[in-house]
C-alpha cells in the first residue's frame, strides 16, 4: 500500500469515526446527515485554511489549490460544524447539535494523524530520545503526530462526560492547546513557513475558549440568581397551600 493510499485509508476512518461517535452521542439520529455536512464543509475548510496559511506560494502556483491532496490543516476544520448548525431551531437544538459534533471531532483527528504518520508528513524536530520516529534517511525525530494523536484521545475522553454548556468551551481550549504544545516541536512544512504562525491560530482557539467559558458562567450565574429570587415565592406559595389544606384531608 502506497503512502497516499494509506492516508486516503486513514481519512476515510476519521470519517467514520466521527459519523458513529456522534450518532452515539446525540440525541436526534436525524441530525448524523446535518453533521456529514459539517463533515464536508470542514474538509473544505482544511485545504482553504492551508491555503491562506501559504498564500504567497499558493498566488505564485494557483494549480496547487486545485489539488486537494497537496494539504490541509486540522485548525480550521470546526468552522464546518459551526456552518451547519441549525440556526433556525430552537436554542435547545442548536446546543445539543453543536454539543455532539464537538464530541465527534477529536477522535476523528486522532485517527487522521495516524495518517499523517503512515504518509510521512506534518514530521517533527530530530531528537535524542528513544521514543523519537526513525526512517533510513532522517535521524530520530518527535513524533509530533502522534503527541496530537494522544492529546486529541484525551480530549475525546474529558468530553464526554462534560454538560453540553461546556463541550464548546472545552474543545476550543483542548484543541488549542494541543496544536500550541506541539507545534514547536514540528519541522517547517515543505512550502516554508506559514504567511499566518499557526501558535497564533491556536492561541485564537484559546481565548476563544476563555470567552466562552465566560458566557457560560455568566449564564449559569444568571440562571442561579433567578431561582434564588424566585425561592420566596415558591416557599410563600407552600405555606398558603399548608394553612388551606384541611387536615382530614391530607394524604398518607
Amino acid at each position: 500500500m502506497g503512502l497516499e493510499s494509506a492516508q486516503s485509508l486513514a481519512l476515510w476512518a476519521a470519517f467514520w469515526a466521527a459519523v458513529l461517535s456522534f450518532r452515539r452521542c446525540a440525541s436526534e439520529p436525524a441530525g448524523a446527515l446535518r453533521f456529514v455536512l459539517a463533515l464536508v464543509c470542514g474538509a473544505v475548510f482544511a485545504h482553504v485554511g492551508w491555503a491562506l496559511l501559504h498564500l504567497p506560494r499558493v498566488s505564485r502556483h494557483p494549480a496547487i489549490l486545485l489539488d486537494a491532496s497537496r494539504g490541509f490543516t486540522l485548525l480550521t476544520v470546526p468552522l464546518g460544524v459551526l456552518l451547519a448548525i441549525p440556526w433556525r431551531r430552537s436554542r435547545g437544538d442548536r446546543d445539543r447539535f453543536l454539543a455532539s459534533a464537538l464530541r465527534a471531532l477529536p477522535l476523528a483527528f486522532a485517527v487522521a494523524k495516524l495518517g499523517c504518520l503512515a504518509a510521512g508528513c506534518c514530521r517533527g524536530l530530530p531528537m535524542d530520545r528513544f521514543w523519537g520516529v526513525v526512517s533510513a534517511s532522517t535521524p530520530p525525530l518527535h513524533p509530533t503526530v502522534l503527541y496530537e494523536a494522544a492529546g486529541f484521545t484525551l480530549l475525546h475522553a474529558a468530553l464526554r462526560h462534560r454538560s453540553d454548556a461546556w463541550v464548546t468551551p472545552v474543545f476550543a481550549f483542548g484543541f488549542g492547546a494541543i496544536r500550541l504544545f506541539v507545534e514547536p516541536l514540528r519541522a517547517p512544512p515543505p512550502l516554508g513557513e506559514p504567511a499566518i504562525p499557526v501558535a497564533v491560530l491556536a492561541a485564537a482557539w484559546l481565548v476563544a475558549s476563555l470567552l466562552l467559558a465566560g458566557c457560560v458562567s455568566l449564564e449559569a450565574t444568571s440562571r442561579l440568581r433567578r431561582r434564588m429570587r424566585d425561592l420566596p415565592r415558591f416557599e410563600e406559595r407552600v405555606r398558603v397551600q399548608e394553612r388551606e389544606t384541611v387536615p382530614g384531608q391530607q394524604r398518607v
